[in-house]
């Protein structure tokens, strides 16, 4: 049996609404709807059944009583029914390739392995007891973004973590 080549973690944000579409139309994953169709029942009910079928996203493009301008477009974060692009529209949307597989994506989301070095420490004073905090959301050198997560070195030295966004 024949293994799939692993999908590159290296994340390449997509710019804008109109370049993700352009990447998910590359890959089969928007059908565009023409016909004029209802926002109030008609577009729920197609995009509820997108998601049962795990059909490309819906792309209406005619949605009855708006301008001609405004368009809907459904099921975004779905997964396909395409061999190896279960994911695509959740990995291209976090800057992933589209193969990436959900350990992948999991990956990506959660905070670095070297995120300890991150943290700024910040001596906080509670009462009769002095903690530590380390703080998230500087840049620093160690990744090319912002630290996510926020670590408390207690006085015993024992560590909670949390990831807050």
């Amino acid at each position: 049996m024949a293994s799939t080549p692993a999908a590159s973690t290296e994340k390449t944000y997509l710019k804008s609404m109109r370049a993700y579409l352009t990447e998910l139309k590359k890959l089969g994953e928007v059908i565009e709807v023409d016909r004029e169709v209802n926002w109030s029942l008609e577009v729920g009910a197609i995009i509820r059944r997108v998601y049962e079928t795990q059909s490309p996203a819906a792309l209406f493009n005619r949605i009855k009583g708006i301008e001609r301008s405004f368009r809907i477009f459904g099921a975004p974060a779905g997964v396909s029914r395409q061999p190896g692009l279960y994911l695509s529209r959740t990995a291209l949307s976090l800057g992933l390739d589209p193969r990436a597989s959900a350990r992948d994506i999991v990956e990506s989301l959660v905070v670095p392995p070297d995120w300890n070095s991150c943290f700024r420490e910040i001596e906080v004073r509670r009462g009769h007891s002095e903690d530590h905090r380390f703080e998230r959301g500087h840049r620093c050198g160690q990744h090319s973004g912002t630290c996510l997560g926020v670590c408390y070195a207690l006085p015993s030295d024992q560590r909670r973590h949390s990831l807050q966004f």
